[in-house]
């Protein structure tokens, strides 16, 4: 699988900070939401249930091709106990149709 970066002109997703996010707790790992309905913002959630420190940003996978488009400059730091999240709006979407959007490792 490709990975490629949004060639949006603001391809960075922006992490919610505290305030932002929805206090319900979430299930553990991740969770997508796009409450607008189609073509509206997409917020993607990462509940780390575990104890270790990760390095997480989102992703959406492309439809007409086995390849993906990964947020690249929107790494965040999900310490264990804690919950992040990521807001794409739709002008950060990929330039192609996605699905199965999610959060991939920063490395």
């Amino acid at each position: 699988m490709t990975q490629i970066a949004s060639p949006a002109p603001n391809p960075q997703a922006r992490v919610l900070n505290t305030a932002e996010a929805p206090t319900p707790r979430r299930a553990c790992n991740t969770t997508v939401e796009q409450p607008g309905g189609v073509n509206t913002t997409i917020y993607v959630y990462y509940n780390n249930c575990g104890t270790l420190r990760l390095r997480l940003t989102p992703f959406g996978r492309a439809v007409a091709f086995d390849g993906s488009y990964t947020y690249v400059g929107s790494c965040a730091a999900v310490p264990g106990g804690t919950t992040v999240g990521w807001a794409v709006s739709p002008s950060q979407f990929p330039p192609v149709e996605t699905h199965n959007w999610g959060l991939t490792n920063c490395m």
